[in-house]
């Protein structure tokens, strides 16, 4: 995957993990964000949709399942199972076909990298950059290629 690539440097953002020595064979690429971005998957899906770029969202807690909802131990695993419910929401799959050019994943990188950019309210850590470089950027101030320059 070209992902890990066109994302370098994206602070706070995680994709597919590959040990050293291993290649993972997995079946689509996830990227998962932290909190330092004031964006949950349905906006970045969104900003995705309206460049053209198809995406799933993260797999979601069999405990939010609307199938799921009325069996007893339902509502204790949503209470208990944070961590899967925040991460739920700040994650999606991104394209990841067979059939998808080098210049397809540059350009839902790119466009990926803005909207999570242009929604940074704060440092992963102090020491990584100034304070005044996370100020959330106009969607009109993120440079975002168009699809004929990607």
């Amino acid at each position: 995957s070209l992902y890990p690539e066109h994302l370098a440097g994206l602070d706070g953002a995680t994709l597919n993990a590959e040990p050293a020595g291993l290649y993972h064979s997995y079946w689509m690429s996830t990227v998962v964000w932290d909190e330092s971005y004031d964006i949950l998957k349905k906006g970045v899906m969104a900003r995705l949709a309206a460049r053209g770029i198809d995406s799933r969202p993260f797999f979601n807690p069999l405990s939010s399942l609307p199938a799921l909802s009325n069996i007893a131990s339902a509502k204790p695993a949503r209470e208990r199972n944070k961590v899967a419910y925040g991460l739920s929401e700040r994650g999606i799959n991104l394209p990841s076909a067979l059939c998808l050019e080098d210049d397809d994943v540059l350009w839902a990188a790119c466009v990926l990298r803005a909207a999570l950019e242009s929604s940074r309210v704060a440092p992963v850590s102090a020491r990584e950059r100034p304070a005044a470089a996370f100020v959330p950027a106009s969607p009109e101030k993120v440079a975002i290629p168009s699809r004929s320059a990607a």
